[in-house]
């Protein structure tokens, strides 16, 4: 035990060691003591930030229609509680400018002190005049005010009444506007637009010329030239008539029509088609328009990309016949978006 007692003693500095173990032995325990005292401060620091931040209850800084809040009060009913803002913003209706629509964490949600709470703050409307309509297409002002608002949110500016009248403008072009431009729109009430649209110079008829008999591609490139829609379907297979001739049509030949009326067309299949291409026939169906819209049909494959078809078409029922190679991409375009596509399969033959 004696022993044990003794070798204990000789590890640190005593009077029996020379001057160099002596200072080494004390420079040990210097360098030791520092390293646990410093260990012991660290252990300390950490159960105190970890343990020792308060928590506080996120208050509720979202606005209501009824209750406006804006950015500065909400600021500082965080700061009350020890939290931060983190801010973004977005264009709203609903909301006038620096109004906070939204906030996460939700109100009531216990956080430690110092959190960011994420504010979203209204820009305000989109829109705060009427805009100049006047000599612009209406379809396309339509697609403008529509694009203005996202979904659910209450859109500021409508179009309510549409009054066509013959004009030298050309078909579709907007004449008079009233709520006039530039006047002011009035946060959160929809204001309604009156347009007066051309119809033209006179009622937009065209004759309906005899296609029976002429090749389909030809007869469609007539069509539309004129902007005439048209309805294409197989027919039996008619001896009297080529592949690819239109064998039946209505309205009849020589007929009257207005030039938003769709032509019927039946043609007999073509066969023998060159270089490995499959002929069928591209359907789509939108919903029909007020004013005819700018449609596009283009075809891409391994020899490029190029337009089939461009016209103003009424909406309702789209049939566009095509001679094409396998896997060459079709896609329809509205008023230059694609609203949908599709790829030509074997099974199209």
């Amino acid at each position: 035990m004696l022993d044990i007692l003794d070798k204990i003693r000789g590890i640190f500095p005593g009077p029996r060691d020379d001057q160099e173990t002596r200072y080494f032995k004390i420079t040990v325990f210097l360098i030791a003591g520092v390293l646990v005292v410093v260990s012991l401060i660290t252990v300390i620091i950490f159960y105190v930030n970890i343990e020792g931040e308060e928590q506080t209850l996120v208050p509720n800084v979202t606005s209501t229609l009824d209750d406006q809040i804006d950015l500065l009060e909400a600021i500082q009913k965080l700061q009350e509680k020890g939290l931060y803002p983190s801010i973004q913003v977005r264009n709203s209706s609903q909301f006038p400018r620096n109004a906070i629509i939204e906030q996460k964490p939700n109100p009531g949600t216990v956080v430690k002190a110092g959190r960011q709470i994420l504010l979203t703050v209204s820009r305000g409307s989109v829109i705060d005049r009427v805009g100049n309509y006047v000599g612009k297409n209406f379809q396309e002002v339509k697609l403008e005010l529509d694009s203005l608002f996202s979904s659910g949110e209450k859109a500021l500016l409508q179009i309510q009444t549409v009054q066509y009248e013959v004009s030298e403008k050309p078909f579709g072009v907007i004449l008079q506007q009233e709520p006039r431009p530039g006047t002011n729109i009035i946060e959160n009430r929809t204001s309604y637009l009156t347009l007066i649209v051309s119809k033209g110079q006179a009622d937009n008829t065209v004759i309906a010329e005899d296609y029976t008999g002429h090749n389909y591609k030809s007869v469609l490139t007539r069509l539309v030239s004129q902007n005439i829609p048209f309805i294409v379907e197989i027919s039996e297979i008619q001896n009297d008539f080529l592949p690819g001739q239109v064998v039946s049509q209505l309205p009849n030949p020589n007929t009257e029509i207005l030039t938003n009326t769709f032509v019927q067309l039946k043609i007999n299949k073509p066969v023998k088609l060159e270089n490995g291409n499959h002929f069928g026939i591209f359907e789509y169906t939108m919903e029909r328009k007020e004013i005819p819209v700018d449609i596009k049909l283009s075809a891409k494959n391994d020899d490029g990309t190029k337009e089939l078809l461009s016209m103003q078409h009424p909406g309702g029922k789209i049939t566009i016949p095509y001679e094409l190679p396998s896997e060459t991409i079709l896609s329809l375009y509205i008023f230059d978006e694609k609203v949908t596509e599709e790829i030509i399969t074997m099974d199209d033959n």
